[in-house]
């Protein structure tokens, strides 16, 4: 049987993860010169602070874990008879893709047992992919049927989001330059390369650029969406952004705040969506 691996830089909500029975690998974070692990679901960070040392200006730094810790995490978890698949949550340069694939190589007992997989480019889109495939997984599914499927979403799923005045935009690991944005609301979008996001429309309000979103969204006929958002982020903005996106009669899968690390790159009050 095949069994899914991601590690905590997803936007993965806990109660997805038993419903399918995911494994989630730790990741860390660097808050104001101090390294703290995260558990799978964040629950170790104190929120609060990282909230208040980004609107400071402060830029928290997501790393992975130590390859000794997800190599004894690995050990642990893989069964005689199952085979694991990780999907990386960003293309090309994604740290969990280059520790998966060292870690392959470096462990017999896994040679035959793991396969990565580069997915769609951003956290959030990522967990739609999953979604998706733990959806089609039975018990004769094969490594190759992955594969294609992850190929397949990679180009289906359309990642967007809407944020505050982004403090920083890193461009997912192709440096470390920062792209700063005028005051507003920009409006983003996934690349279809899934590298990078491009900036679509700068709204002066929350709900100008939500008009533009609705406008952008409603001509594609998506059918299903994860949609995450900030800790920070308004809870009457997250009512109509679910409403929008609502209105153009796609079906909401799950709904639950962005993992830390995606904020240390989309800024204070983000909601996302990842769409297929």
């Amino acid at each position: 049987m095949i069994k899914l691996i991601i590690d905590s830089s997803y936007c993965f909500s806990e109660e997805i993860a038993e419903k399918y029975d995911v494994s989630v690998l730790e990741t860390c974070v660097t808050i104001d010169n101090v390294l703290y692990y995260s558990n799978p679901f964040w629950k170790t960070i104190n929120k609060d602070y990282m909230l208040d040392y980004m609107k400071k200006g402060g830029l928290p730094k997501i790393s992975q874990a130590p390859l000794q810790s997800w190599i004894k995490t690995l050990e642990e978890l893989v069964k005689p008879g199952d085979t694991y698949v990780y999907i990386s949550p960003q293309r090309k340069f994604g740290g969990g893709l280059r520790s998966f694939s060292i870690i392959k190589n470096l462990n017999e007992n896994f040679k035959d047992k793991l396969f990565v997989f580069e997915g769609t480019g951003s956290g959030s889109s990522t967990e739609m992919e999953v979604i998706e495939i733990l959806s089609k997984l039975t018990d004769n599914t094969t490594v190759e049927e992955v594969s294609h499927w992850v190929d397949e979403l990679n180009n289906k799923i359309k990642c967007y989001d809407i944020s505050e005045s982004l403090l920083h935009w890193v461009n997912s690991g192709r440096s470390d330059a920062d792209m700063n944005f005028p005051k507003g609301f920009p409006v983003m979008k996934l690349s279809d390369e899934g590298d990078t996001f491009s900036p679509l429309f700068l709204g002066q309000t929350f709900e100008e650029s939500l008009d533009y979103f609705l406008k952008e969204i409603s001509t594609k006929n998506f059918s299903r969406c994860a949609i995450s958002y900030t800790y920070g982020v308004l809870d009457e903005w997250r009512v109509k952004y679910r409403k929008v996106i609502e209105s153009t009669g796609c079906e909401v899968i799950t709904e639950h705040p962005f993992s830390p690390n995606v904020m240390s790159v989309v800024g204070v009050n983000s909601l996302g969506v990842a769409f297929v």
